[in-house]
């Protein structure tokens, strides 16, 4: 793609401008009357007085319905990297940086340093680090010796066989004038065996970014129609079994004016193809806690995207731009679509996951001189979402207690925990079919009257439809 930001503006701006439009009548009468009739032109006014063409330009822009966007941010996309700013000038790695150091080999593949943050993609080769092991977490070094801290991290690919870890790191926007910089990976473990360490230091220099490198874009505005089904819950009809999962929500990071649905959040307009984010919100009326598409719990069908003539439109999903997920009762996604499209488009999500959960304590109690090995018949019944669970002894033993069970699970979509409410900070426990062992790192076993508590969780899918229906501006 050989075109400048402004080509692109131009071709956007297109879509909604007419081509033989006449803006001087309408600028004629912006002029006051006691203005008009003078010998100094309104054309040389404007020369003489920059703020009042200013002005000028920004109300003739208002005059053309649906072409305010046009003067919004640009934003630009970079595949693997996601959206970026291009308020101001980018930088970029100038190369790929290798550095070895202890056995340890480190290449920063990617930097994109913009306005509003600073990404950097990396991977180790060889480093003897598998998921769960601790991973280093740098720090950007100026050359004013000024640390960044990172604000997020990305998702780690880690390859057995390769031994190679794929990862990336955001930090605050850097200096303008910033050129060369340093990644810091303090206090390495190169044989994650808590042995000898040492700081693992990559150096790196910055470049305006190459033309076409990023596809620019420009940010528009988001106008949407949303529809869904109402749900109705009920508490619990017991005090001594409770909703994990009550309906009054704290706070949500969006906005719910319409109830639970899915939400546009942002629009960005290419050349080719327009970006859509947004979000599906719980509000709350959901029959347990929102989860959302690709995660651990049942969605029968993703996204659907429809044109105007009810025709099914391809949409891919876009990862690297999806915001991650900040709060537990909504997910974020986001799509891409080619041009052209037959406006209105609909988004329809047919089925969405929830995880619903629910809980019960009871007491029995050891005595004041409990004996290792004793046990407690006390054939305990409780009912978690539909599922009747017996608690049918107790047994202690030299590192804490096991809990003889029975169940009548239908399928393996329930989880099913214990847990003793005295003593739970020192506590581990171990599931099993039919066996819940609970033991103490510390060895101090809690007796006397202990509270069990029980929790079940189940995920499922809760049908729909959800509707979200959107056009540009100045479309129909």
């Amino acid at each position: 793609m050989n075109r400048t930001y402004h080509d692109v503006l131009d071709a956007v701006a297109a879509d909604y401008i007419p081509s033989d439009i006449n803006l001087l009548p309408r600028l004629v009468n912006l002029i006051p009357d006691s203005a008009r009739g003078r010998k100094k032109t309104f054309l040389q006014t404007l020369r003489s007085r920059p703020a009042l063409l200013i002005l000028v330009l920004v109300l003739a822009l208002a005059l053309l319905t649906g072409v305010a966007y046009v003067i919004g941010k640009t934003m630009g996309y970079l595949p693997g990297v996601g959206l970026v700013d291009l308020s101001a000038p980018v930088r970029v790695l100038k190369e790929p940086v290798r550095v070895q150091h202890g056995g340890v080999i480190i290449v920063v593949d990617t930097v994109i340093a913009d306005a509003t943050r600073t990404v950097i993609q990396y991977h180790f080769d060889g480093f003897p680090f598998g998921p769960g092991d601790f991973f280093p977490i740098p720090v950007l070094r100026l050359g004013n010796g000024k640390e960044l801290t990172s604000s997020t991290g990305g998702g780690m690919g880690w390859s057995s066989e390769s031994g190679r870890i794929n990862t990336s790191s955001t930090f605050p926007p850097l200096p303008s004038d910033t050129q060369k910089v340093v990644l810091v990976f303090p206090n390495v473990d190169p044989t994650n065996k808590f042995g000898p360490t040492f700081n693992l230091e990559v150096p790196f220099s910055l470049i305006p970014a190459p033309k076409n490198f990023i596809t620019p874009g420009v940010e528009i505005g988001v106008t949407a129609q949303k529809s869904g089904p109402t749900f109705k819950t009920t508490a619990s009809p017991t005090l001594e079994i409770t909703d994990e999962y009550p309906t009054n929500w704290p706070p949500m990071p969006t906005r719910v004016p319409n109830g639970t649905g899915l939400y546009l959040d942002r629009v960005i307009e290419y050349e080719d193809s327009y970006l859509l984010i947004g979000n599906f919100t719980n509000a709350g009326d959901l029959p347990g806690q929102c989860c959302g598409v690709g995660k651990d719990y049942p969605v029968v069908d993703p996204f659907i995207f429809t044109d105007a003539k009810g025709n099914r439109i391809t949409a891919w999903p876009r990862t690297d731009i999806r915001p991650a997920d900040q709060w537990n009762n909504s997910f974020q996604w986001a799509y891409e679509i080619e041009k052209p499209i037959i406006f209105p488009l609909t988004l329809r999500l047919d089925n969405v996951g929830v995880h619903t959960s629910e809980s019960a304590t009871f007491q029995f109690d050891t005595g004041a001189n409990p004996q290792i090995g004793q046990t407690w018949k006390i054939n305990q019944h409780v009912i978690l979402l539909g599922v009747e669970y017996v608690i049918e002894e107790v047994t202690m033993t030299k590192t804490g207690y096991t809990f003889i069970t029975n169940h009548r699970l239908t399928d393996d979509s329930h989880d099913f925990s214990l847990c003793i409410l005295e003593g739970l900070d020192n506590e581990d426990c171990i599931v099993d079919p039919d066996d819940v062992f609970v033991t103490y790192k510390n060895g101090h076993i809690p007796i006397g009257k202990l509270t069990v508590e029980l929790d079940s969780d189940v995920g499922v899918s809760v049908p729909g439809p959800w509707t979200l229906i959107w056009s540009p501006p100045g479309k129909p």
